[in-house]
């Protein structure tokens, strides 16, 4: 998880993150001589989203004003949050939009982590001595066509272009454009076979996230100079 807060951090304005679930904090780029505050803050987060939920209020961001810099708090799926120390002044949008990217990888880690932490119970059941085998041939037939499913890998070529993609969206959004291109990816090789063809299909959709207009013309023009 460290490394999923190193890319929030890198976002503009930035400065600290964490990460809080089941009333531990997982994982932190706070210095160390603030973890006893933070965790305490992290809690009365928790708690503060807890009493919304009870009165039926569907709150999942709070901020707190620190002069110069302020405070966010981030709910994601009811279950952990994902607190950032920032200037006061920064693209929030951005912010939300990376943090809530950044939250459906958090997601998935957690998801990995419980399973590996349930026991496997293996129950032994006593049966009598198995009939003989009867050797009768059976025919092997394959599968029908459409059942055989086959995952898409990404061509060294179409890997180069996909750089090319990020670095240019880098140029609108900064560093917040390595969490948007990610999810862009996914709804793209959701949607289409990665092939060159369909890489035109792949700028629309990271165009979406840019201003409607010019920005996102621009994109989709400049974008077509790698295919």
């Amino acid at each position: 998880m460290k490394s999923i807060l190193k890319k929030i951090v890198a976002l503009r304005g930035v400065h600290y993150a964490c990460i809080y679930n089941a009333d531990k904090i997982l994982a932190s780029t706070f210095p160390e001589s603030n973890e006893e505050g933070i965790a305490t803050v992290t809690q009365a987060i928790e708690q503060m989203f807890s009493a919304l939920q009870a009165i039926g209020k569907a709150h999942n961001e709070v901020y707190f004003s620190l002069g110069e810099m302020q405070l966010i708090g981030y709910l994601f799926h009811d279950e952990h949050l994902v607190v950032l120390l920032t200037d006061s002044k920064i693209n929030l949008p951005l912010i939300h939009m990376g943090v809530k990217s950044a939250s459906v990888k958090i997601r998935a880690l957690l998801s990995i982590e419980k399973s590996l932490q349930t026991p496997v119970v293996a129950s032994v059941v006593e049966t009598s001595p198995p009939p003989a085998k009867v050797t009768t041939a059976i025919p092997q037939t394959p599968p029908p066509q459409e059942t055989v499913q086959t995952v898409a890998t990404i061509s060294p070529t179409l890997q180069s272009v996909m750089n090319n993609f990020k670095e240019l969206l880098i140029d609108y959004l900064g560093p917040a454009a390595i969490f948007v291109f990610d999810d862009g990816v996914d709804r793209w090789r959701e949607k289409y076979v990665p092939t060159e063809d369909t890489l035109i299909h792949l700028a629309e959709i990271l165009a979406l996230e840019l201003n409607a207009g010019d920005e996102h013309n621009e994109f989709i023009e400049k974008s077509k100079a790698f295919l």
